[in-house]
């Protein structure tokens, strides 16, 4: 199982197979989150990652675009800088508009995700630098090169560094 970055659970991470305990982590970080007092880019940067863990879960595609990106290495390490990727097509198609108004882009797929509309927007405007890092975990337990995005039991946990 892989993580982009530790959960926010301070309860131990295993892959049981059935993805109970990354339930169980899920449901548990919005109550600490919510607790804490963030500014306003801390609360945006956790916005943006529990839209992202919905659509990561939600979206083979995404998974494998994500995979794609990260393999590039533009920066030498697996990290995908959002605003250089966010009008890319998902599916590999060319972007198009679909019926309900969004895109098939990064962009268009992830605004499905918030539940205010101009949430997005802020996010990229406050973080220009929002990255998504794809971590290679010890003993080739995950890493972008074997990470299989159509497999339901490699879907990453998604955290927030501040």
């Amino acid at each position: 199982m892989g993580s982009f970055m530790q959960s926010c659970s301070n309860e131990p991470f295993e892959n049981d197979g059935n993805n109970q305990q990354l339930d169980n982590a899920n449901q548990k970080a919005p109550k600490q989150i919510e607790s804490l007092n963030l500014s306003k880019t801390d609360q945006l940067k956790v916005d943006f990652g529990r839209a992202f863990a919905q659509a990561l879960k939600e979206s083979p595609e995404l998974r494998q675009f994500i995979k794609q990106e990260a393999l590039k290495q533009f920066n030498k390490d697996y990290d995908v800088l959002y605003n250089l990727v966010k009008h890319k097509p998902v599916s590999g198609k060319p972007s198009t508009r679909q019926k309900n108004g969004s895109v098939n882009s990064l962009d268009g797929l992830m605004q499905n995700y918030f539940e205010e509309k101009g949430t997005l927007d802020d996010i990229q405007s406050q973080l220009p630098l929002l990255t998504v890092f794809v971590p290679k975990l010890p003993e080739n337990s995950f890493s972008a090169e074997s990470w299989d995005p159509n497999d339901p039991s490699q879907i990453p946990v998604v955290g927030v560094s501040r």
